[in-house]
């Protein structure tokens, strides 16, 4: 892999983490339609962590203000992380077997899709809580929601995000809650996979992993700034379309053995 190749898996890193599309269903659609060669474990994590770092910029004030004003948020994040990392840890192996599926992702797009649709039109309106008045209850139902991004082109951040509609949490809302949660969760996905690298990475790949976390940190920032802008202006709408686009190309590639 060379540089240029890093560049591009780190926009499509930053760009797709916080949309509600699926990093790793376009870093594996990438892989394939662009040539790139397989991506090493160890960059897929660390790139991640470019990501993290620029959720925590960007909600840096949010934070703090949670932290010294809001600490009861605090347990609840914490009651929404519970489901998909129990769940995670224990169908590890066997998504992992799944993991590079076009055929899986293009089905997850379309569903994905039409589901962050439906959820928007009957939850969005009537969604009345906010961040601070979510009870645990609500926040574990988002959890549980959040367990559908376990499947390869879900997404992430599109499952908080209706997992918060769904529990009553107003959308504006429910998107901080997404990108709240999701921070540590990518930090422990990163710190668990860093711990289980079994090999030291070649100073090739700690300069592509490098750059590849550097512009993924800098495009997170803006691919922030556009879902908070888009999905609350548009909801799911837009990306319905883009979703369901693209998993129907994706079957029309994988039935014709062009990918």
């Amino acid at each position: 892999m060379n540089i240029y190749q890093s560049i591009v898996l780190g926009v499509i890193e930053g760009l797709t983490e916080f949309l509600p599309i699926s990093s790793t269903g376009h870093l594996i659609i990438a892989q394939k339609i662009l040539g790139l060669p397989k991506v090493d474990d160890f960059m897929t994590v660390v790139i991640q962590s470019g990501a993290i770092l620029s959720a925590l910029v960007y909600f840096r004030h949010k934070i703090w203000d949670i932290i010294l004003h809001k600490r009861a948020v605090l347990p609840k994040l914490f009651v929404s992380m519970l489901p998909v990392l129990v769940v995670g840890f224990v169908v590890k192996k066997l998504l992992e077997n799944y993991n590079d599926t076009i055929l899986l992702i293009a089905i997850s797009s379309i569903v994905g899709g039409i589901f962050f649709y439906v959820v928007e039109k009957f939850y969005a309106k009537k969604a009345t809580r906010d961040l601070e008045s979510g009870s645990y209850l609500d926040y574990l139902g988002l959890g549980v929601v959040q367990i559908l991004s376990l499947i390869p082109g879900f997404s992430r951040s599109g499952s908080a995000i209706a997992g918060g509609l769904i529990n009553n949490i107003k959308l504006k809302d429910s998107i901080e809650i997404s990108f709240l949660m999701g921070i540590p969760l990518l930090l422990i996905a990163t710190l668990y996979k860093l711990v289980s690298h079994s090999y030291v990475p070649s100073p090739d790949l700690l300069i592509n992993t490098g750059v590849a976390t550097l512009v993924a940190f800098a495009v997170g920032l803006a691919g922030i700034k556009l879902t908070l802008g888009w999905v609350q202006k548009y909801g799911f709408r837009p990306f319905m379309y883009y979703r369901i686009g693209l998993g129907v190309i994706l079957l029309v590639a994988y039935f014709a053995k062009l990918i």
